[in-house]
């Protein structure tokens, strides 16, 4: 453990009885299981539940008996262990099971808050695309918009994005973290390359843009530009199914023209600025959130190429490694990865560089994702794309170096065995250990979750188990 390590075990309830839903996956179930050891750190964990048998039995030939079972199951062991809280990643845990009948309004509700427990929803996913996009369905995003549920993403852009578009009634932005078991900078391994970058999803950049990987000094608004007619080529679709396509068509030259102004913005920041001119097609778009999602996924072109064409430009001018994937996409002659890197080995595949490189996805605005924290936990000088948000989490040019253009990417890089950088890495790796870890996260989860009324424990708990088909 290191030694700057503390535990904020003094803002919990003791009157706090944890469940925690696991699931099956490579990446996500790390976050819950991380989470879990938390609760059982802090002691408010009570009991986990795998979800891989629950979904193998409900998909099977008896789905809605072994569905029925295991609501009964379920509801029988809240009041057992006397469950407050819930946590699961994303939606899980909270629509497999039977609905209840709310008894003033015969409405269905969920079954966990017909039980008076409070279930935390972790969306490190977003949901307009975490499991297909299934939770902003109408029948089950008015379940999850109940008092008793609690969402966390990413970002305040991201909290003030879904609370709008859904008017769920808890949504939070919850910054990532890391586990304290994998807090360990390796010291016994020499750096072999320059920089790392882990990734899963490696692309070749863009085809407008490979002339742009020999200049010395690309110009992101340019890069932009140049990415303009994809975009528009995306739009085109959605704007077909708008009651004014034309006017659809004029809301896509504003966004581009103020993304342009303003790169670091969000969409979701950029609109309001708008809405005087273009009221009709917001509210239309804003109107289902399925059509507003649609809407930044058709825009991504104009962000998403970062994350392929920095590592691209990058890897023609210093030795780059790269984990995760194949490299070939990035113009490297033979990979220095290939495959996925386990979760407990990543700290020790970013010792491998001298500094490393991490660019969020273009869904990721003013957000952090895991890799910074993973990274800080390695010991190793961060060098991260500019974006707003990383101070929440980071102090820039003290904890970790940002970048928005080529020739500051290439001098971080060169400066990396520098003692400045490796003073960044090693305040940043006490910063993560004082307010950055997952039990410093579950705190304030469970700080946030509105207090429940009742709890499983209570015979007469709100809708208890009137189970419904």
């Amino acid at each position: 453990m290191n030694p700057h390590m503390n535990t904020p075990a003094d803002t919990l309830s003791g009157d706090v009885r944890l469940l925690v839903f696991l699931h099956p996956g490579r990446t996500s179930i790390h976050y819950i299981a991380a989470l879990a050891r938390a609760a059982h750190r802090l002691g408010v964990l009570a009991a986990t539940i795998d979800l891989g048998p629950v979904w193998a039995s409900m998909n099977g030939p008896e789905g809605p008996l072994a569905q029925r079972q295991w609501t009964e199951q379920l509801a029988a062991l809240c009041r057992r262990e006397r469950i407050t809280h819930a946590l699961g990643y994303v939606h899980n845990g909270s629509l497999e099971w039977r609905t209840a009948r709310c008894p003033a309004s015969g409405a269905p509700r969920a079954l966990l808050p017909s039980l008076g427990i409070h279930h935390l929803m972790l969306w490190t996913d977003h949901p307009n695309w975490a499991t297909r996009g299934s939770a902003l369905e109408p029948a089950p995003s008015r379940l999850l918009s109940d008092d008793y549920h609690t969402h966390f993403v990413k970002s305040p852009l991201a909290a003030d994005e879904l609370a709008s578009l859904t008017g769920w009634k808890n949504v939070h932005h919850l910054d990532m973290a890391e586990d304290r078991d994998l807090i360990a900078p390796p010291s016994t391994i020499d750096p072999d390359c320059d920089a790392v970058l882990i990734a899963s999803d490696i692309s070749a950049p863009p085809a407008e843009l490979t002339p742009l990987l020999d200049a010395l000094d690309p110009d992101p608004e340019e890069i932009m530009a140049l990415l303009v007619p994809r975009a528009r080529a995306a739009w085109r679709a959605l704007a077909e199914q708008a009651p004014s396509p034309a006017s659809l068509s004029a809301l896509f030259e504003a966004l581009v023209h103020a993304r342009l102004a303003r790169p670091l913005l969000g969409w979701w920041r950029l609109t309001p600025a708008l809405d005087a001119a273009h009221a009709d097609s917001l509210a239309w778009l804003r109107g289902e959130p399925r059509r507003w999602y649609a809407a930044i996924a058709a825009l991504a072109p104009l962000t998403s190429w970062r994350r392929s064409f920095w590592p691209a430009w990058l890897a023609r001018r210093v030795s780059l490694g790269v984990f995760g994937s194949a490299a070939e996409p990035l113009g490297i002659a033979s990979p220095t990865g290939g495959g996925w890197v386990p979760h407990d080995a990543q700290h020790a595949v970013y010792a491998r560089g001298r500094c490393a490189i991490t660019i969020n996805a273009a869904h990721d605005e003013e957000a952090l994702t895991h890799k910074a924290f993973q990274i800080a936990a390695a010991g190793v000088p961060c060098i991260h794309h500019a974006s707003l948000g990383i101070d929440r989490c980071f102090d820039p040019g003290s904890e970790i170096s940002l970048f928005s253009r080529g020739p500051e990417l290439l001098e971080l890089v060169r400066r990396a065995a520098d003692d400045n950088l490796a003073n960044h890495a090693r305040r940043a790796l006490d910063r993560l250990c004082s307010e950055h870890t997952w039990d410093h996260r579950l705190a304030r989860m469970l700080a946030l979750a509105a207090t429940p009324a009742r709890s499983a424990a209570s015979a007469d708990a709100p809708g208890a188990v009137q189970s419904a088909a």
